[in-house]
């Protein structure tokens, strides 16, 4: 019977060369230390880097080492009768000294993976790279082969005792943080996904409470220290605008335009890129002439965690009936325009720019306008005057 000849192919994933050696019993994968930092470089029929990449001589060299230690591998298991499988590959190159990248950290990897995401929206970016940060700070220099499953209990405790992350916190930064961990198993960078059948169940969106008028007149009266008192302001601000966290914090004098004297705040919301229009009402106005945002061009919005956890000292201060989040503030304008100002639902959704297929129509801005220029004016609006 003819010996049979070694199907070797080397691949990208990510930015790391891996193998598949294709055999009759089935497939051996592993990853090599061998990184290419410009996998736009990389020849699919050659499994080598083009000569025109920085490094293609050093890294061609490398990928040939591999390649020589598999063929003595199989070599070997052919003459002494050996299966060649995925437990001699494995150690026969942990014989060689070669291995794969374990010093490779998490936040190192989910970086990259998070630079190549194309289609994503600024604020997605922005949020994703906030739970990486959010890992970093939790476990320094946390390898990547050691997320697992303990590892995840852990930070599940810390964002809850430590941080005071509410239930929909913890799904949402498990949901982004299970994204990367499932592209580093499907890398073959983890022997398992650690995440399994594990869920983390969130509150669901009604049981998301509001605040009253009464309550943000309390607000605006009392009297905080100056770092609290930037944060009561601030959050006063969501409520008078309905703006999201990062809406909040990507906001610029460019977003406020003057139509016919009056003037409104016309932003996409950076998670949906759906257009939100809010009239910028007297409170809105002076508060943002307490920051001198027109000067100065951006609002001092500081990290999302540390927001809510002055938030929720600011509530605690108060005794205010609810936990105080970023979220509550957009919920209590939706809330006040519909039960206390009487607006229509569906004109209050638009403001705030929910998602609904009507809102898709030719000329969307001018149309959205008159309509909420309208019914603010038929129900007499004077809530945040």
């Amino acid at each position: 019977m003819k010996p049979q000849k070694l199907n070797l192919h080397f691949h990208l994933r990510g930015t790391w060369v891996h193998f598949t050696i294709n055999t009759r019993q089935g497939k051996i994968r592993k990853s090599t230390d061998i990184e290419v930092i410009r996998p736009d470089l990389w020849d699919e029929k050659k499994d080598r880097v083009k000569p025109s990449h920085p490094n293609a001589n050093s890294i061609n060299q490398a990928i040939a080492g591999w390649e020589m230690e598999l063929s003595r591998c199989h070599q070997h298991a052919l003459k002494n009768n050996k299966p060649f499988n995925q437990a001699l590959v494995n150690e026969w190159l942990k014989q060689k000294g070669l291995k794969e990248p374990e010093d490779l950290t998490f936040f190192q990897f989910a970086t990259e993976v998070l630079s190549r995401q194309k289609g994503i929206t600024e604020g997605t970016r922005l949020s994703r790279k906030a739970q990486i940060q959010k890992v970093e700070r939790f476990s320094p220099g946390l390898l990547l082969r050691n997320f697992n499953r303990d590892f995840i209990l852990r930070y599940e405790a810390y964002m809850r005792d430590t941080l005071g992350n509410t239930d929909n916190s913890v799904q949402s930064s498990m949901k982004k943080i299970r994204m990367f961990i499932e592209e580093a198993y499907q890398q073959d960078l983890l022997p398992k996904n650690p995440f399994g059948t594990m869920q983390f169940k969130g509150t669901r969106a009604e049981d998301i409470m509001a605040l009253e008028p009464k309550h943000l007149t309390l607000i605006e009266q009392t009297q905080f220290v100056p770092e609290l008192q930037q944060i009561a302001n601030l959050f006063l601000l969501q409520c008078y605008t309905g703006l999201a966290y990062i809406d909040l914090k990507t906001l610029s004098p460019e977003n406020i335009t003057e139509i016919e004297g009056e003037r409104w705040i016309i932003k996409k919301r950076q998670k949906t890129a759906v257009k939100g229009i809010v009239p910028v009402f007297p409170k809105t106005m002076r508060m943002l002439q307490q920051f001198d945002f027109q000067n100065k061009g951006s609002l001092p919005m500081p990290a999302l965690v540390t927001y809510n956890m002055y938030l929720d000292q600011l509530g605690t201060f108060l005794n205010l009936p609810i936990k105080i989040t970023s979220h509550v503030g957009r919920k209590t304008f939706s809330s006040i325009m519909e039960n206390f100002a009487g607006l229509d639902l569906d004109v209050v959704a638009k403001m705030i720019g929910q998602l609904d297929t009507r809102t898709t129509r030719s000329h969307y801005t001018h149309i959205l306008y008159a309509r909420i220029k309208t019914e603010i004016s038929e129900k007499n609006v004077t809530i945040f005057d």
